[in-house]
Order: C-alpha cells, then structure tokens, then sequence
C-alpha cells in the first residue's frame, strides 16, 4: 500500500478539503482526488462521501483514518530509527501549536533544529488548544505545544519553558511614566483578554481573583494580535505573555511588569 495515498487521505479527512490538501503536498487537486480513488478502488470501499463544498467520511472511512494514523507513525519511526543506526536522523516530525506560543515562542527553537537535523521534515500547524489536544489524543500527530497544560490519560506533559506575563497599556493609557504595575491597581480597569475557558484566561482570572481585584470586562478574542490591536486603540488593557509583545517597536501601546 502507497504510504503517500495514506498521508493525503488523513490530511484530507482533517482538511475536509481536496483544494487545502493538494496545497499542502504541493499537487493538484485532480492528482489528489486520483489518488483517493486508486485507494477506494484498492480496498474495495468508499472512504469518502463527496460534497459541493466539502467531503467528510464514511463510517469506512473513519475506520481507515484511525489506522492509517498508526501505520503513518510506525512508518515513520521506522525511517527515524533506521537514519538513527547511519547516524544521520531523517523522517517527518508533525506537531500542532497554540497561536500565541507557536508564533513568537517557537521560532528560535525551530530554527536551531532544522539547522541540526536537515533531513528531518516538520509539519506544524496551529489551532485553538481543545483541537491540540484532539491531535495528540488521536495521534495524528506526534505532540503538541499549549500554554497551561494538563495531564490526561492519554497524554503526559513536558514542561519546555515559563513565561512573563506583562500588562500592556495604551500610549494615552493609564500608568504613564511607569515601568512596573501590581495587579491590585488594575481594579476597575477596562480590560480586554482571552475567551473564557482557555488556559491562559483561566490562569488570568484566578490572578485577579487571588488579588481581589474586579476589571470591567470590553473585549474577548483567542487572537493575540486582535488582543494587541484592541488595547492599542484604547479599549483597554490587558495581561499578556512577555514573548508575545517584548519584540514590539512601533510604540504601539506601552510594556508593565507586574
């Protein structure tokens, strides 16, 4: 069996897309389409129920999917440990982020690694933290990287780093001439953050809470530039992490450590 079919039909089954999955292999939709069906033909079923739109899969489809992505990663192991006894590491490393951690925090590491191991592929995708976690539990790919993160009995933990988490304020905001702010002064204050239920909100909340301070909730989004935009057009402040704003040169709010 054609380990390539495998990989389109598991990309395609997460992408629900022919369009998204030929970009991604760098083929064209009618070659992945193709393949899909030289891989029906050769298991005697159909896998995939095709849309106007969009494709999602057959309860035969589902079974393949779940397998594939064990036998993707044995194959994959394989390459790994037969490069490790030539001494020369190759395969494919796939791994999923959160916005805010992998954009600014994982850039330098993965620039080291690929200078190191030149032969090895990476596939990194990002997603909200609940997809992450659907990744790693599921297999499809080999680990994920989360702010916060919890032990499951399906997955372990690793810490890699801590961060800063820093207050960022508008230009014209409050605090001015300030290089420092405790979380006792923020009471009142407009405040704009992570959507309720994700880790860093809910670390976020339990500091406020734990101080006894009350902010005037304005705005909510999982995106940390939409979070930046909006405290830079004065809707308020907010608690990021360090990473995600020390590199900022514009001016365009202004850094507190708490």
């Amino acid at each position: 069996m054609d380990t390539l079919r495998l990989s389109l039909f598991v990309d395609l089954a997460q992408s629900k897309s022919f369009s998204a999955t030929a970009r991604k292999f760098y083929r064209s939709q009618p070659a992945v389409s193709i393949s899909i069906r030289k891989l029906e033909e050769e298991l005697g079923v159909l896998l995939l129920q095709r849309g106007a739109a969009s494709v999602r899969l057959t309860p035969e489809g589902e079974i393949l999917r779940k397998q594939a992505v064990e036998i993707l990663s044995l194959v994959d192991d394989l390459k790994f440990q037969a490069s490790q006894l030539a001494k020369k590491p190759k395969g494919y490393v796939r791994f999923a982020a959160i916005h805010s951690v992998g954009l600014y925090e994982l850039s330098d590491t993965i620039r080291v690694f690929i200078k190191k191991f030149k032969d090895i592929r990476l596939g990194l995708q990002y997603d909200e933290f609940r997809r992450v976690y659907e990744l790693v539990e599921s297999q499809e790919i080999e680990f994920g990287v989360v702010a916060y993160p919890q032990a499951t009995n399906a997955i372990e933990v690793i810490p890699m780093m801590e961060h800063e988490m820093v207050v960022i304020v508008p230009k014209e905001g409050p605090f001015r001439g300030r290089a420092e702010v405790k979380l006792t002064e923020l009471e009142g204050q407009s405040f704009v953050t992570f959507l309720e239920g994700t880790p860093t909100r809910q670390a976020i909340d339990g500091a406020l809470k734990k101080a006894g301070v009350a902010v005037d909730m304005r705005f909510e989004d999982n995106n940390i530039e939409m979070l930046k935009k909006a405290v830079e057009v004065g809707m308020g402040v907010s608690i990021v992490p360090l990473k995600t704003v020390e590199k900022e040169k514009s001016g365009r709010f202004r850094l507190l450590h708490i």
